[in-house]
């Protein structure tokens, strides 16, 4: 018999995307050269920004120069409440926000333009 209710549970972690996963080996590039010191696990840190809210970054971060810094991937879509939570978190929490996204192609731009312009610096950092 089949009552037509499932039972109430936690989301499964989902893991990392193929753009998430790339970024993350350019910050273990950056901890082998000596330019990063310490990165968290994907997630893995909650700041509380108000009652029953929260927001969680990608990675926390330790550069070279000993700050912690938050780094957030966003790929092409970055929500509105996404946006809100980081600016939030930004003015509350004394730490460097960086917005990473990946270098998109140009309107007209040849292909093999922009891959040559990606493979020099495929990443655009944003302070938030």
């Amino acid at each position: 018999m089949k009552l037509g209710w499932k039972a109430k549970g936690r989301k499964k972690e989902q893991g990392l995307n193929k753009e998430e996963a790339d970024y993350q080996s350019e910050i273990d590039r950056r901890i082998h050269i000596g330019e990063i010191l310490w990165r968290s696990e994907h997630g893995a840190v909650n700041f509380r920004l108000a009652a029953k809210t929260f927001y969680r970054p990608d990675w926390l971060v330790l550069n070279a120069a000993m700050e912690l810094e938050v780094h957030e991937y966003k790929g092409g879509w970055f929500a509105q409440d996404n946006k809100s939570r980081t600016k939030i978190a930004a003015e509350i929490y004394p730490l460097r926000f960086i917005i990473v996204r990946q270098l998109t192609k140009e309107k007209g731009e040849d292909k093999e333009v922009w891959r040559a312009r990606k493979a020099a610096t495929p990443w655009i950092f944003e302070e938030v």
